[in-house]
């Protein structure tokens, strides 16, 4: 645990998601029913010192006191998990050595992360829209981003788009079987908690 309460990732480093929350057009829970809300938010679940509970309980009386419409900013650093990042990473390398297109691994990453949609649409030299590959570093991306980058990379492999460019020689199911006897190498992996 660091010293200003959040957990760091074992090399230093941790990454923040924005949340934005809108109060909906409902009306509050009467008091009976929020007395369950109060004693999860308020006792089994609490700020770590007097002045995290000040703040949690401050955050908490903005919501109750929310108008409808109302919208709301949360940032949460959620701790990159490097056993799932390795793991990831695995997987990535098993598909690069299994391929015949490409000699270069970030290459070979950059088009992957631009089949699995992962990238920033910026105007290109010619004024047309281009995609550019979003970072998948511990800066750039939190453990729920780079969950959601992996479980894009997985389906694009398994997308036959991916399959007839990376083997062209083989037939549509051929490829498909080599995608699914990649994968099926971590199938165990993807067992023990990786989720």
């Amino acid at each position: 645990m660091a010293a200003d309460g959040l957990s760091k990732h074992s090399d230093g480093e941790t990454t923040m998601t924005t949340i934005h929350i809108i109060r909906q057009n409902m009306e509050m829970p009467d008091s009976k029913a929020l007395e369950g809300a109060r004693k999860l938010l308020f006792g089994v679940i609490d700020g770590h010192t007097d002045q995290d509970r000040r703040a949690w309980r401050r955050w908490w009386k903005m919501i109750f006191r929310s108008q409808i419409g109302e919208l709301f900013v949360m940032e949460y650093k959620f701790t990159r998990s490097s056993k799932f990042h390795r793991w990831s990473m695995k997987i990535e390398g098993a598909f690069f050595d299994a391929q015949e297109r490409f000699s270069d691994r970030e290459q070979f990453r950059n088009w992957v992360k631009i089949g699995a949609g992962w990238v920033d649409w910026v105007p290109g030299p010619d004024g047309g829209i281009v995609p550019l590959p979003r970072s998948i570093s511990y800066a750039a991306a939190d453990d729920q981003e780079f969950r959601e980058y992996h479980e894009k990379m997985v389906s694009f492999f398994r997308s036959g788009r991916a399959s007839a460019y990376l083997w062209p020689h083989l037939t549509e199911q051929q490829a498909t079987d080599m995608v699914e006897t990649i994968l099926q190498e971590f199938e165990d992996d993807d067992s023990q908690n990786f989720r």
